[in-house]
């Protein structure tokens, strides 16, 4: 079937079907209809064609003017010879461009173009297997483990808006265009495969001169870069069959290179000290190398197995940054020491290049580095980075031919490094030969150096496990297909132990900006990762090395290009993907490899960034928010909410989050402490303004005076509670548990009781460290409305912020009825009582005075009783909800779950094991709450459940009675309706507050 936005039309044309592939959007329906009725299969499609893009007008907007569109596809129909390739956009339009070309038919010319199509064409063509797709030049800024292939390749945010008339592949085409689209896929692997290869050669060769830096290799240099080439082949070889991407190019990595060179020159120097000979040298490097990346090879592999990829991402981004800005650093160096000739090893070693000789040798190199920056910068031609690698050793070819030099006379000026005898010109088994290991006997290698070696082997693991994480990350943001971290770290694991099997010992991993170009060419098959991997193994088996024919400069100026893009990433660009402080510590983390070395400096590095995730960690947030009223579970009458309301000032609570330490407990006391000040020490205020501390009329137990009186004196006398909510605390050690205690101890100096909450029998490891210091007791654990006296040892601790509240409250609650704020708690009321709880009713709704027990004599004719024992269920979630309760004694809990509700109605997508987890909010009604109004009127299912939790009496209004009454009595109706709104008001604001308070504890 077509995708949305093309319409498939099939017409007979030199004896074959072909598919044509409208524009999305269309004007002039009719004209275009008519046009394309010719190529319509049927008269029924002719004449739907109209509407059809009509719709598909409607849809997207002209990205062209109407003209060009419609000479454009006129022009297309018109065409001699269609492509052989279908290529959609993202959202399955078709794409806006209508020049009729063939992929690879001018693929000199115009293979920018072809390697411009969308990303959605690959998935077009993974749906018809044969169908190929192509968009973009090099793409992706380099990350790390990224740059040794194509650094600086511009991310391919800009789309062609091309679209190639042509015959789509499936089930109903003919054999012949399959084969040719088959063919096609093959030249465009080819092509692939030669471009990426033009791109290693010079690559590979610039990365064994950095390896092998020191000039003790000089005289065997090219058969290193030899080794270096058969590493890579291998490298590629199995990445392009185990990965699965077929599209993968996997080389030796820039990542690991300076842990590679570091290793090779530190055993020259040890193997100097200890007056080896240079075969023993030589070969103990080489072993070395290949062991340790053997070694690298099994722990990667273990690590994918075991599925540990995330472990090996927990080295601070800064650190690793830190080490990637040296490697630039490192590489360009090197480019400039192996341009000019001068050994860069040292800041001082700079002023060498101030020379004559050096300079002008140097000269060449910046040039040749510019002028690929400019290229790489002006054109997306996956022909520009080719081209250019080779014009720059065409360019000194072609002066060495008009100065009448030859190679020779350049090779003795320095310009082009000399051979090396007949070492590079013998069979190419006899490399083997430098590990000076002969007849299985390994006299000739220096064992000692060894061991010094493996905490440079162990860095390297995580630089390159590290390095290959990121590089998947990158391939994951293009590819269609979701990838396996783990499985693909394995294949890197295989590659790397596959290279040490074969004798070569060098790191290697994905080479993410190369891959993403040959998935984006549209390339589908692994003939691309065999050609490059063919021609790297020749280069190896050739009996002559590419340095001995190439200029230095040329290889430097790679170098420095590399270098220059991987420190302008980590040094400089870095500083806007960062916080202050991390780029801070990532230049830190530099300069303490520039001055202390590579592994002390990446472990000053990793010191720095544990201190400062120490310094931030102990920033735990503290939220202060106030409680009450009635933010508790209980739902509290209108007369209640009025009196809790004046006690606002005297609860506070405070939420934690994270691990509480020794390095943050302290100051998150403090910041409660200034909390309690701040909030509870001003409750006496009120008072003050009355001009005596005791107001008029009090005595003893007793209290006579005006509301505002009552409310002053209940005020100067109630508790003050700061409640410490431990719900998203991660854990805590014995210095935070102890400072709690000396905080129990400071706000009870402040006559504030504090109280714990979220601390149920599941979080023992938090409990026992606060009862081993004495902040609270194991009875302290009590029932909100357990005897306020009860418990002296410790605070007390309550497994919920409902259940704390509510203690709050019902104390607050006590001291209002001692001085008459609000009545005593009823354990029972009839319907004449229930009707005055809920105050006089104004009198603009229900004039002149109202006869509550005549009112509830007559509602009870509408009314039937229920009692249910404890525990027995009212309704349940999702149930009819045909009655509404009006409770006379006993309490109602109703379990409130907002996300579950949510789910059922606009999110069915969450999954249960969220649901499972999700927070249930309980709300008790005793006498005179009204329960199940909502549904009721709303005349929706349940959307939650209520259980009795004492013995309840209830009086039920069914729908049927209701609507009788509206009948039969309007002015009861009338009354009741009333009542109830004003309760569900209520019930509204208490389940506002509710919420709210769960986005805080």
């Amino acid at each position: 079937m077509a995708p949305f936005g093309s319409v498939p039309a099939g017409t007979r044309h030199d004896g074959q079907y072909r598919t044509v592939n409208l524009p999305a959007s269309l004007p002039r329906y009719e004209g275009f209809a008519s046009t394309l009725g010719g190529f319509a299969r049927s008269p029924q499609a002719s004449r739907a064609l109209p509407s059809i893009l009509r719709s598909t007008q409607e849809l997207e907007e002209p990205l062209i003017s109407e003209q060009q569109r419609e000479s454009a596809f006129i022009e297309s129909l018109q065409a001699p010879s269609l492509t052989n390739e279908r290529s959609d956009t993202a959202d399955g339009h078709a794409q806006q461009s209508f020049r009729p070309t063939s992929l690879l038919a001018r693929s000199l010319g115009t293979l920018n173009e072809v390697f411009s199509r969308q990303k959605a064409g690959e998935a077009h063509a993974a749906e018809h297997e044969d169908a190929t797709s192509a968009r973009g030049a090099l793409g992706g800024s380099p990350t790390a483990g990224s740059h040794g292939a194509t650094p600086s390749m511009a991310s391919d945010k800009q789309r062609s808006e091309d679209i190639v008339i042509g015959p789509m592949p499936d089930a109903r085409e003919p054999p012949t265009t399959i084969k040719q689209t088959r063919a096609a896929q093959v030249q465009a692997a080819l092509l692939c495969g030669v471009i990426n290869s033009i791109i290693t050669i010079p690559v590979m060769t610039s990365f064994a001169a950095i390896i092998f830096q020191d000039h003790f290799f000089q005289p065997v240099l090219g058969q290193m870069v030899k080794l270096v080439f058969l590493s890579s082949g291998v490298h590629q070889l199995i990445f392009s069959i185990k990965s699965t991407l077929p599209f993968a190019v996997g080389q030796v990595q820039d990542v690991g290179l300076i842990f590679l060179s570091a290793m090779a020159t530190s055993i020259v120097e040890t193997c100097s000290a200890a007056g080896k000979d240079s075969a023993t040298t030589l070969g103990t490097v080489l072993l070395t190398l290949l062991l340790t990346t053997f070694l690298v090879g099994v722990l990667i592999i273990l690590t994918g197995t075991l599925k540990l990829a995330s472990l090996v991402q927990y080295v601070p981004l800064p650190v690793v940054g830190g080490y990637l800005g040296y490697v630039g650093y490192f590489c360009l160096a090197s480019g400039v020491s192996l341009a000019s000739g001068v050994n860069v090893d040292s800041p001082q070693t700079w002023l060498q290049l101030m020379q004559w000789d050096p300079a002008v040798k140097l000269a060449p190199a910046v040039v040749s580095t510019l002028l690929l920056m400019l290229v790489m910068s002006r054109f997306r031609s996956p022909w520009a980075l080719p081209a250019v690698l080779i014009f720059i050793p065409g360019v000194f070819f072609v002066v060495l031919a008009c100065l009448h030099k030859s190679l020779a006379q350049a090779q003795d000026g320095g310009w082009v490094a000399r051979p090396q005898g007949d070492e590079d010109s013998g069979p190419f088994w006899e490399i083997y030969s430098l590990y000076n290991i002969h007849d299985l006997s390994f006299k000739g290698i220096y064992w000692a150096v060894m061991p010094r070696q493996i905490p440079t082997a162990l860095a390297l693991f995580f630089v390159v496990a590290f390095g290959s994480s990121l590089d998947v990350a990158a391939i994951q943001q293009d590819s269609p297909e979701p990838l396996d971290y783990n499985r693909e770290l394995v294949t890197v694991g295989w590659s790397n132990v596959a290279t040490a099997v074969a004798g070569a010992g060098f790191t290697g991993s994905y080479i993410f900006s190369q891959t993403i170009f040959t998935m984006r060419a549209g390339v589908n098959s692994r003939i691309n990762g065999f050609i490059v991997s063919l021609l790297m193994l020749a280069i190896f088996v050739a009996p002559f090395s590419v340095i001995e024919y190439l200029p230095s400069y040329f290889f430097g100026s790679l170098m420095i290009w590399i270098g220059w893009e991987i420190a302008r990433d980590w040094l400089f660009l870095a500083y806007h993907r960062v916080r202050g402080v991390e780029y801070g510590l990532l230049v830190a983390t530099f300069m303490a490899i520039m001055v202390m070395g590579l592994e002390l400096g990446i472990a000053a590095g990793i010191v720095a960034a544990s201190l400062l995730f120490a310094y931030n960690y102990s920033k735990v947030l503290v939220t202060a928010f106030t409680v009450v009223p009635s933010r508790s579970g209980a739902v509290r009458t209108f007369e209640q909410r009025t009196v809790l309301e004046q006690f606002n000032p005297r609860c506070v609570a405070v939420s934690l989050s994270g691990y509480i330490f020794f390095g943050s407990s302290v100051k998150i006391s403090d910041k409660v402490l200034e909390v309690a000040k701040a909030t509870l020490s001003d409750a006496s205020v009120l008072l003050d303004s009355l001009g005596n501390g005791q107001p008029n009329g009090s005595s003893g137990d007793t209290f006579e005076g005006s509301v505002r009186e009552r409310f002053q004196a209940a005020a100067a006398v109630s508790p003050r509670f700061l409640l410490l909510d431990f719900r998203r605390v991660q854990g805590l050690d014995a210095t935070a548990a102890r400072t709690f205690y000396s905080l129990r101890s400071a706000l009870e100096r402040l006559e504030v009781e504090l109280v714990l909450t979220h601390l149920p029998t599941t979080r023992p490891h938090i409990r026992q460290l606060l009862m081993a210091h004495g902040v609270m007791v194991e009875s302290a654990v009590s029932d909100a409305h357990e005897d306020a006296h009860a418990v002296h040892q410790g605070c007390r601790a309550f497994d919920h912020m409902e259940a704390g509240l509510q203690y709050c409250e019902e104390r607050f609650l006590e001291v209002a009825l001692h001085y008459k704020l609000c009545k005593p708690r009823q354990m029972h009321m009839n319907l004449s009582e229930v009707l005055r709880a809920h105050l006089e009713l104004p009198h603009a709704i229900l004039p002149g005075p109202i006869n509550y027990a005549k009112a509830a004599g007559e509602l009870r004719a509408f009314m039937t009783v229920t009692h249910l024992q404890p525990g027995s269920p009212l309704f349940k979630q999702g149930e009819h909800s045909d009655v509404m309760f009006i409770v006379e004694s006993g309490v109602v809990t109703c379990h409130m779950d907002f996300l579950r509700l949510h789910h059922r109605m606009q999110l069915p997508t969450l999954s249960q094991d969220v649901l499972a987890v999700a927070p249930v909010r309980q709300f008790d009604y005793g006498p005179g709450g009204i329960v199940g109004e909502l549904d009721f009127f709303l005349q929706q299912a349940r959307s939650f459940e209520a259980v009795c939790k004492d013995s309840c009496t209830l009086l039920c209004i069914s729908r049927t009675s209701f609507e009788q009454m509206a009948q039969q009595a309007p002015k009861l109706l009338n009354l009741l309706q009333t009542i109830i709104l004003r309760s569900t008001c209520l019930s509204v604001a208490h389940a506002l507050e509710a919420l709210e308070r769960s986005g805080m504890d």
